[in-house]
């Protein structure tokens, strides 16, 4: 096979103790509809695109269960709608409590700019960022498909571990150019910003979050006082 084993991915990830970006290849984007055809993953110097049709399931769930057992800060772009794919496809839970977002991260950093992956990688990270992104969409063009599932392998797979690369580029960027205090408000980054930083300690009541009518609110629901 052409495919690196499960086996020796394994292997790599226990000698290593590397930040991981993970990025999911779908159906589509219908939340109760599609699912994943594959994931990719970046750490290191290495990347993969594990396409569904070259495992099985049980091996890609086994390699995802050893990621996400191993403690390690796992890096997403929009980390909440990967979660929820990989939850429909594999049967696993990503642990949150792990998740960096750089969709937040980039937010953070600046709120005017466009917060698509291959517009941030163009941006940050080279200006030909996006030549995989236009390759993938005139061989769509080319099918009269917007399935990426049927573009061939021999590109897809390609793009696939370029997103899961940028990714993980763009974490180590722009989570250095956030000054402490923002650093502190990015806290946990799955599509939320808390206002505690990491590896604080968080107990009921400790915080609460006001959409500024709570008063108004309050005085016409007075049970929820």
């Amino acid at each position: 096979s052409t495919h690196p084993s499960i086996s020796s991915i394994k292997h790599e990830l226990t000698n290593t103790r590397s930040i991981i970006a993970i990025d999911t290849e779908t159906t589509g984007l219908a939340w109760t509809k599609d699912q994943a055809f594959g994931f990719s993953i970046a750490f290191d110097n290495s990347s993969y695109f594990l396409r569904n049709e070259y495992y099985s399931l049980e091996e890609l769930r086994s390699l995802l269960s050893l990621i996400f057992a191993s403690n390690r800060p796992l890096v997403f772009h929009n980390s909440k709608f990967d979660a929820h794919m990989i939850r429909r496809t594999y049967n696993i839970e990503v642990p949150f409590e792990n998740v960096h977002d750089t969709y937040t991260l980039a937010y953070l950093h600046n709120n005017e700019e466009n917060h698509k992956l291959k517009v941030l990688a163009c941006t940050y990270i080279s200006p030909d960022a996006d030549k995989y992104e236009k390759a993938l969409q005139a061989a769509m063009h080319e099918l009269r498909t917007t399935k990426y599932e049927l573009v061939p392998a021999s590109l897809m797979d390609l793009y696939a571990k370029k997103d899961a690369e940028y990714t993980l580029m763009l974490y180590k960027l722009l989570y250095t150019k956030l000054s402490k205090k923002e650093q502190e408000w990015y806290g946990w980054s799955h599509r939320a910003i808390f206002g505690f930083s990491i590896g604080s300690e968080v107990k009921e009541g400790d915080c609460c979050a006001s959409s500024g009518y709570t008063e108004e609110y309050l005085k016409e629901h007075p049970e929820d006082d």
